[in-house]
């Protein structure tokens, strides 16, 4: 066993961050609208997880919001921490899917990003097709 010196220094040389950041606090919020309550919305709620880890110097504060079958991660951290923030994604996102009452799923396709944008830009082709046969039609009209 080494000091606490060692210890650090292993963990540099591995490329992490120069003390462990801890297991940190947790908190979730997994619930569900009530079903019998009227006016529920009929999209999933998102559950929502927080976690906080102390390091020194400063904390490390993220945020996830899950629905849909997608995870979106926020992260408020100093860039001193750098090496630290992979560490603590990586024991956050373990602790929200570890003992989820939620079921884990695919995202849906038709939801991503890109294939909204290609929705839009197949109807901004139809509506220019349409534009340019008027145009022809006025063209033809005119002569």
């Amino acid at each position: 066993m080494g000091n606490l010196a060692d210890h650090r220094r292993l963990r540099e040389e591995q490329g992490l961050y120069k003390e462990d950041p801890g297991k940190g606090h947790y908190t979730k919020d997994e619930l569900d609208y009530i079903p019998f309550l009227g006016d529920n919305p009929s999209e999933e709620r998102p559950a929502v997880y927080t976690a906080r880890f102390n390091v020194t110097g400063g904390k490390i504060e993220l945020e996830a919001k899950r629905s849909g079958g997608k995870l979106y991660l926020t992260c408020l951290a100093d860039e001193k921490h750098n090496r630290a923030i992979f560490e603590c994604v990586e024991r956050f996102v373990a602790a929200i899917f570890d003992g989820t009452a939620r079921k884990i799923r695919e995202a849906q396709p038709d939801d991503s990003e890109i294939m909204k944008l290609k929705k839009e830009i197949k109807q901004l082709e139809k509506e220019n097709d349409e534009h340019i046969e008027t145009l022809e039609q006025l063209k033809s009209i005119m002569k």
